[in-house]
This record gives C-alpha cells, structure tokens and sequence, in this order.
C-alpha cells in the first residue's frame, strides 16, 4: 500500500500514535496509514514533552511504515527520511527549514514542525514504525518562544488541512521510495 492509501480522521484523540500503536498491534492498519486527529488531548514529543496545538488549525497526524529489513542500529534513517520530507514539503511554499537534530524542524529558528518516532520490533530489526508529526500551518500569534506555522511564511491566510496533508504525504511517499531505491547511504548523503 502506498503512503497515505488509507487515513483515518479523527475529531479528538490522547495521541495519534497511542491510537496507531492500538491500531496495529490488533492488525487492523498496516503500511502507509495515516492517523490524523484535529485535536490531541495528550499529545507527546520527545523525551516526554508535550505537544500543543489549538483546535483544527494545525497538521496532527502519525503515519505507519513497515521497512523490509530496517535493523535497530540504522532506525534513524527514518527521522531522516521524515525530515527530508518535511524540508522537501516545506520548499513548496518557498519556505527554507533546517533539521534541529533528532526531531525539530525549524524556519529562521523557530520551531514549525516536530517528530516522535515509536518502532515496534522483531529481533533486532524494526517490523513496523508509528512516526509522529506535528507541523503548525495556519496557527497564528502562538503564545510560546521561538515557535511559527506555514502561514507566517506565505502570501495564504488560511490553507486547506486535507491539501496540505496530501502535499506533505507526496513529499514522504518521494522520500520513502528513494530510501527503498537507493538504500540508507542515499537519505543520509541527501540528510
């Protein structure tokens, strides 16, 4: 299945990647998947952060990969793989980001988008992935430091949620197939 096949729309939920890690474990998702909520009522960052958005105005989402072959010690090609997706998304709207390593992606040092990978393992290879993201697009006057949204950076007061989320999962499908492609030395000389 390709990425983005199949989403799930959520109006409210404790985290999209709690709801996918459920989802999985019970076999009822698989690769290319997308859980996306307008609201997260405990959503998470690394390192036990909290993630915070307001209502319907922000892309909350998690996406399930399933990699062939991914060992334990080269799972960070997939914050790779995602952040170049995410710079990749971003450079649609002329909108120049860094990676903030593991997981921030920032524009002119503020934080626009953030990253929390969750690997479900068999052995020592990962059998699947619930990667996390949380990328501010129409939020405006956010209240805390160092942090914007897509619109801050563009001629557009408000973008369409469904649109954005499909520009972002053509952005990740590109990245996900050069990486099956080309193999991990490829995203980590583009990374």
């Amino acid at each position: 299945m390709s990425i983005g096949q199949k989403i799930i729309h959520l109006e409210s939920v404790d985290s999209t990647n709690n709801y996918a890690a459920i989802l999985l474990s019970e076999g009822r998702i698989g690769h290319g998947t997308v859980i996306l909520a307008d609201e997260q009522t405990n959503g998470r960052g690394q390192r036990g952060a909290k993630w915070l958005s307001a209502e319907g105005v922000n892309l909350l989402f998690s996406l399930v990969v399933q990699p062939d072959n991914l060992s334990v010690s080269d799972q960070c090609v997939l914050t790779e793989i995602t952040s170049l997706a995410l710079i990749e998304f971003l450079r649609k709207f002329g909108i120049s980001a860094q990676v903030k390593w593991p997981n921030d992606i920032l524009v002119n040092g503020e934080k626009i988008a953030g990253v929390l990978i969750e690997n479900h393992l068999k052995g020592n290879l990962i059998a699947s992935s619930v990667i996390g993201i949380g990328l501010n697009v129409n939020q405006r006057g956010i209240d805390l430091p160092r942090v914007t949204s897509v619109v801050n950076h563009i001629d557009t007061p408000f973008l369409n949620l469904t649109e954005t989320l499909l520009s972002f999962l053509a952005s990740f499908d590109s990245c996900w197939k050069n990486y099956q492609l080309h193999g991990k030395s490829y995203v980590r000389e583009a990374y």
